[in-house]
């Protein structure tokens, strides 16, 4: 299975009653990742699946704080924030990665799909 990582206070978030649903990446994510926290290094698994199920790329100018919000965080200054820590900048373009959190043992069931160009199946 893929990894993704989120920092510690995200990956609590995500535990919560009211978790994030999407995260901003500069690349376009698709499928099923296991949660991962503190970095490639030292990476820890947090026992938590999820399923990324649309991915569209998006220009950081037209971001609100609806949208930080919807990604685990007070406002888009917090956003931005990160952004300048991981990027060095905030980005012109981000992918906007919408996803959902999947039960560790439903994840079992959900196969990885490979489907090539012009396949319908």
């Amino acid at each position: 299975m893929k990894r993704i990582f989120f920092i510690q206070p995200l990956v609590e978030k995500l535990r919560s009653e009211h978790p994030p649903k999407v995260t901003f990446r500069t690349r376009r994510h698709h499928g099923t990742f296991a949660v991962y926290s503190g970095g490639r290094f030292h990476p820890r698994a947090e026992d938590i699946v999820i399923k990324v199920w649309s991915s569209g790329l998006i220009s950081t100018a037209d971001l609100t704080d609806q949208d930080a919000q919807d990604a685990g965080l007070a406002n888009l200054e917090e956003l931005f924030g990160l952004f300048r820590r991981w990027y060095g900048d905030v980005p012109a373009k981000m992918f906007r990665n919408e996803f959902v959190i999947i039960e560790p043992k439903s994840a079992q069931v959900l196969p990885e799909r490979k489907v090539k160009v012009g396949c319908l199946a």
